[in-house]
């Protein structure tokens, strides 16, 4: 195999531009990452939980609008269906499940711990002239909190119903509905939803002054066992065990309640029994006159379902719907009730025409999606956040028990609301960065959305940390985006953090037994190379070392002493600082070290390697300048890839066996440093081995070929080693600072003395032979060991010393050419000595 000047280190311009544009451009590839499967079951455990929970509610809806269609309600859900309605209601598994028509009546239950209530209201619109006698039925059903009758009066700024042309019907204003339908398209006309016409109209202040105007009622109700409602005395359901929906465990055979405490119907005063007779033409009745509308009524507020936000944009979009997180009714800002809603609007066929008849909903207020969690997850060291999807990602619920909402005095939002007295409060919703100031545990979520959100919420798992110092918990962190199918408009987000182990293997730093280990053998290499530079140097002026190229020896040595300086520098924390320091002495000092060995080779093989005996003259200035392209190419590599993909202190999640343990390491966003380093040094190692191959069948007299041989041919073990072995185990971080640490002496260690335990075997031979009083019969050169022949034309003796001419072998021992500004170098055994 013949090799040219061309295909060794003489670095062109086109050779670096070749370089550079290598590197930038791998640095534009990611780095591939090993995937592992993760166990997500936590994660889908609570988006099945939470996707179980509220899907109870659409399901309800459905199967109320399929009941009511297929005429499981006698008179199509409206008032005279209220008790058939509840006790239906009351077997159903959500909490708080109502219905609205477009008749202005709403029943429904709301059923949680501690509390249960029924509500009712009348059909009919509100904002009738107080004086119209047909409308008194209504003007008398209030009461105030003693049970006392007390007329039901609009107030400035109330609200009510007007009708346009007597509520006639037009087109609904969603999308199916407006579309331009062909008297023949008969799917077209299938979609066309009907709507009654009226508007929604505030009483003024000249309005209430010019005429009373009053309210229809909706009247809070206590309830038995059943759903229905009572007044009957000790048969009020007063505190309700939602523990079990089964009731065939809720009552017993005599229909007494073996869960729920029952009592007497109390008014809102706590002390006066519900006692109600009032009697009237209500829709309750079928228009008939009756006196148990109200009966268990011991409450009432006014309130329509046609002007509530719920009800109008499901009018308006005529489909199921989440909507949007609100302030439940009769939240007075003290007891704050939060919540959300889902629909389900419900029709009547009218001449052919699907009519809006109404919306069926289901609410689940926050603090029973929070009790929900806290349920769920109590006992564990899980904490989960649900928040919505979108800025500035309001509170739903927390596992941890911190409210989603705080109630602030109205004046100054920011001072609470105080238990007591008459303070005019708000209602504030939180944000997730608004629990930077709560509870640990609330930080850590606060943190974590914090983190998920400026990595744009990725789908893969991230850690964070509970404080910046050293050796604090941190947590695994998974963010799931949930969505409620069958129903629009519900988007949230789902936080889940768990704490989870921290490796004791990435990095190698005081108290850790390997720090002790990694200093040893790193300053015991660099001891053993600087010994064995200390000899070879005080012997330079010995012949054997003269003629072995001593001064690109002692370069190599010296090399070898400070690459095992690099070693040192895998002991420490894995911060950015770190990270670039050991990438920089790694590699930097390992080309710098193979430069003079490289050279060394690349010098003899030049000088020898033909089979033209001529004269060749090659100096130590251009041989050593054949070092610095070497060296600079691995500068300019290394000085891109710290501009550009700079190794950093970098978080992995690795799980094994189902443990997840976080790691410290340091790490490249893609694979550039490796490919180059790999494509770069392979190359020097490869070529150096290929002359060093070449040269292996010199006569042993012609010097150093064994020993770079086996100096070249253990680099390239070395590099082999990292490039395949190591990858393709499952080492720690740690086991592998070892691992090159260990490698890194045995390379240069054994390097070292490959050259010069030889040279110093051929030393105190020389000075035997010379006390012994015997003459040298050859003369090394550069390494090199000259025939006999070669020497004698070549020696200078007392007649020919001056005479250039008869210099016909001269390479570069200690000497070089005068051509190449240096000396020509020429001498017998007894000069050289």
């Amino acid at each position: 195999m013949k090799l040219s000047i061309a295909s060794l280190p003489l670095v062109g311009k086109r050779t670096m531009t070749t370089f550079l544009v290598l590197c930038l451009s791998l640095t534009l590839f990611p780095k591939s990452v090993q995937s592992v499967e993760f166990n997500y079951e936590l994660e889908k455990r609570i988006v099945d939980m939470l996707n179980n929970y509220l899907s109870q509610s659409v399901d309800t809806n459905l199967f109320l609008s399929n009941y009511r269609f297929s005429g499981g309600f006698q008179n199509d859900l409206t008032a005279q269906d209220r008790d058939e309605y509840l006790v239906l209601d009351n077997a159903l598994l959500s909490p708080l499940v109502y219905y609205g028509l477009e008749d202005g009546s709403i029943t429904g239950f709301y059923k949680a711990a501690e509390t249960s209530i029924g509500y009712y209201r009348e059909p009919g619109n509100s904002g009738y002239a107080a004086d119209d006698p047909l409308m008194e039925k209504h003007l008398k059903s209030c009461i105030d909190g003693s049970g006392s009758q007390v007329d039901c009066l609009l107030s400035p700024g109330n609200q009510y119903i007007q009708c346009i042309e007597d509520c006639k019907l037009e087109l609904c204003p969603d999308e199916d509905s407006q579309a331009d339908c062909q008297s023949t398209d008969e799917e077209c006309l299938m979609k066309q939803k009907w709507c009654p016409q009226y508007t929604i109209a505030t009483l003024t202040e000249e309005e209430d002054q010019s005429e009373k105007r009053g309210y229809i009622p909706l009247t809070n109700y206590c309830h038995d066992m059943n759903g229905r409602f009572t007044q009957e005395e000790g048969m009020a359901v007063k505190v309700y065990t939602p523990s079990t929906y089964d009731l065939s465990r809720v009552v017993d055979p005599d229909g007494q309640s073996t869960v729920h405490q029952l009592s007497t119907c109390y008014h809102s005063d706590g002390t006066t029994p519900v006692n109600r007779t009032l009697s009237g033409e209500y829709a309750f009745c079928g228009g008939k006159d009756c006196d148990n509308t109200f009966a268990g009524g011991y409450s009432s507020y006014e309130y329509d379902p046609r002007y509530r936000p719920w009800y109008i944009q499901t009018k308006d979009l005529q489909k199921p719907i989440w909507m949007d997180p609100f302030i439940f009714f009769g939240s007075d800002g003290k007891g704050i009730v939060m919540g959300i809603t889902v629909t389900q609007p419900i029709y009547d066929a009218v001449d052919g025409k699907n009519v809006f008849a109404g919306v069926l909903a289901v609410d689940y207020r926050f603090e029973d999606i929070a009790n929900f969690l806290i349920d769920s997850y109590k006992d564990t060291t899980t904490s989960v956040a649900i928040f919505e999807d979108k800025e500035p990602y309001h509170i739903i619920a927390l596992s941890t028990g911190t409210p989603s909402t705080l109630a602030v005095l109205s004046a100054d939002p920011t001072q609470p609301c105080p238990e007591s007295g008459d303070a005019e409060c708000q209602p504030v919703r939180l944000k997730m960065s608004d629990l930077a100031d709560k509870q640990p545990s609330d930080v850590i979520l606060s943190k974590a959305m914090q983190k998920h959100k400026d990595q744009n919420f990725p789908a893969e798992l991230i850690t964070v940390r509970e404080s910046k110092s050293v050796g604090s918990d941190f947590y695994l962190s998974q963010s799931v985006a949930y969505e409620q199918k069958g129903a629009a408009n519900l988007r949230w987000r789902v936080i889940i953090n768990s704490p989870n182990e921290i490796s004791n293997s990435d990095s190698i730093e005081v108290g850790n037994p390997l720090f002790g280990v990694i200093f040893a053998i790193g300053l015991m290499g660099f001891a053993i190379c600087a010994g064995f530079f200390t000899v070879f140097f005080r012997k330079r002026h010995k012949k054997a070392v003269i003629y072995a190229d001593w001064r690109f020896t002692c370069a190599f040595i010296i090399g070898c002493a400070l690459f095992n300086c690099s070693s040192l520098t895998l002991v420490g924390p894995n911060i950015d600082s770190m990270c670039l320091l050991r990438a920089w002495s790694f590699h930097l000092l390992s080309v710098a070290t193979l430069a003079p060995l490289f050279v060394k080779i690349w010098r003899l093989w030049k000088l020898i390697g033909s089979s033209n005996i001529r004269r060749k003259v090659m100096s130590h200035g251009k041989t050593a300048a054949y070092m610095l392209p070497m060296i600079s190419i691995q500068v300019v590599i290394l000085t891109i890839i710290s501009i550009v993909d700079p190794p950093l202190e970098t978080e992995e999640i690795r799980i094994s066996e189902g443990v997840v343990t976080q790691h410290i390491v340091c790490a490249h966003n893609t694979n550039a440093l490796a490919i180059i380093e790999i494509i770069y040094q392979a190359s020097l190692v490869i070529v150096g081995c290929v002359l060093a191959f070449q040269t292996r069948n010199m006569d042993t007299r012609f010097g150093e070929s064994k020993s770079l041989i086996f100096a070249m041919y253990t680099w390239a073990l070395f590099g082999l080693m990292f490039v395949i072995l190591i990858p393709a185990g499952n080492f720690s971080p740690n086991s592998i600072s070892i691992i090159q640490c260990v490698a890194i002496f045995w390379v240069t260690v054994s390097g070292s003395a490959a050259f010069v335990i030889p040279r110093l075997i051929q030393v105190r031979k020389d000075d035997n032979t010379r006390r012994n009083g015997g003459s040298g019969g050859t003369t090394r050169i550069s390494g090199l060991s000259a025939p006999d022949s070669f020497n004698r034309v070549s020696s200078v003796g007392s007649a020919a010393a001056g005479s250039s001419n008869n210099n016909r072998f001269s390479s570069v021992g200690s000497g070089m050419s005068g051509a190449e500004g240096g000396e020509d170098f020429v001498c017998n055994d007894e000069e050289a000595s």
